[in-house]
């Protein structure tokens, strides 16, 4: 299978990887917007009050690792292995959000969304293994 095809048989995939990295990157957003202004949006996951900004920050830096991965598709391993990072480090996220909310109606809806980033993820690594296997034909 060459490379174009492989890329055209998984943009479906791709759009609904971009599609949870868009929604977490405004999720980040808006956290880090209403923790800004002194707002506590993350005390129901038990974040203090001085780190309110920190998760938002570590997931714009996922998102951010995933859209320039994103950008620079090619048939070399370096963008898919960067989708791979950033998709994983937004499963943690969303994972340990879903974890916290245990008890909550957070809990199902964090971990939905969680279990779109592992996708994501999965879809991100396997782009790498094949592009890994192009790069060394």
């Amino acid at each position: 299978m060459s490379w174009a095809l492989y890329t055209t048989l998984t943009a479906r995939n791709r759009a609904i990887e971009a599609m949870v990295a868009l929604f977490a990157l405004l999720w980040a957003a808006i956290v880090m917007t209403y923790a800004v202004r002194g707002t506590m949006p993350l005390a129901w996951a038990g974040v203090a009050q001085s780190a309110q900004w920190h998760l938002p920050a570590a997931l714009l830096g996922t998102c951010a690792l995933h859209m320039i991965g994103t950008v620079t598709t090619r048939a070399a391993p370096l963008p898919a292995i960067l989708r791979t990072i950033g998709m994983a480090g937004m499963t943690c996220i969303f994972a340990l959000l879903a974890y916290q909310g245990i008890g909550q109606s957070a809990a199902p809806t964090y971990a939905f969304i969680a279990a779109c980033c592992a996708a994501g993820a999965l879809n991100a690594a396997r782009d790498a293994r094949y592009a890994r296997e192009v790069s060394r034909a």
